[in-house]
């Protein structure tokens, strides 16, 4: 009698220590699997904030920064964009005064050229007119030739 309430305790334990292992693994594996669905989900969010930040880059004319501040890959690109973001500005910066430059050194041949083809109309006309036009025409040709050689090199 005593062999037989022996095997029976160590037949309800070993069940209910299986029954307890195997709860406490569905436990494990639902508390894993949540705590990796919130890491996740949080790590999408960056991404996203990240992809909408390039996105609107243009749109709002390099003007916008975003930086994550965390210490993974994340941040470090980031950072990256930013530095980007920082150069874009400086070329558009280099770019606008380059183009106000042309444009100022376009004007005064043009005008010249202009102005002496109006006297040229008006009757007022001498030899050296022609010259002047000839030679501000000719200024004219070799901006726009070094405008297309610097074109063609970038």
């Amino acid at each position: 009698l005593g062999d037989v309430y022996k095997r029976q305790y160590t037949n309800n334990m070993v069940r209910n220590v299986s029954l307890h292992v195997i709860i406490l693994f569905l436990t494990i594996i639902l508390l894993a699997t949540y705590i990796i669905y919130l890491w996740s989900s949080s790590f999408v969010k960056r991404i996203r904030k990240v992809q909408n930040h390039i996105i609107n880059l243009p749109r709002d004319k390099y003007e916008v920064s975003y930086v994550d501040d965390s210490l993974d890959e994340i941040g470090e690109l980031t950072r990256s964009i930013e530095e980007m973001r920082l150069e874009i500005g400086r070329n558009e910066k280099t770019k606008q005064e380059m183009l106000q430059n042309l444009s100022h050194d376009f004007k005064t041949p043009i005008a010249v050229i202009k102005s002496y083809a109006e006297a040229q109309q008006d009757g007022m006309v001498d030899e050296e007119s022609s010259k002047i036009i000839i030679a501000q025409a000719e200024i004219l040709k070799k901006k726009v030739n070094r405008l297309l050689q610097y074109n063609s090199l970038s």
